[in-house]
């Protein structure tokens, strides 16, 4: 998923990430990482600041700075 995320980010298609994202999330065996929140937020940056921070703020809640696999 982050190599994908990585795609679309590099691309400047914020919604696509963001779907992609939420489809990784809604995989039981799979959580989003501190790089798949990074990639994201990236991806988001010059397109959606408002859904940018909201997932920055998400991030923060939900992954460790050493969470990274």
């Amino acid at each position: 998923y982050n190599l994908m995320l990585s795609y679309y980010r590099d691309r400047k298609c914020p919604e696509e990430a963001i779907q992609l994202f939420e489809r990784m999330r809604g995989q039981p065996d799979i959580k989003a990482d501190l790089i798949a929140y990074t990639t994201l937020i990236s991806a988001l940056a010059g397109h959606n600041l408002t859904k940018a921070r909201e997932y920055f703020e998400e991030a923060k809640k939900q992954c460790s700075p050493l969470d990274i696999h």
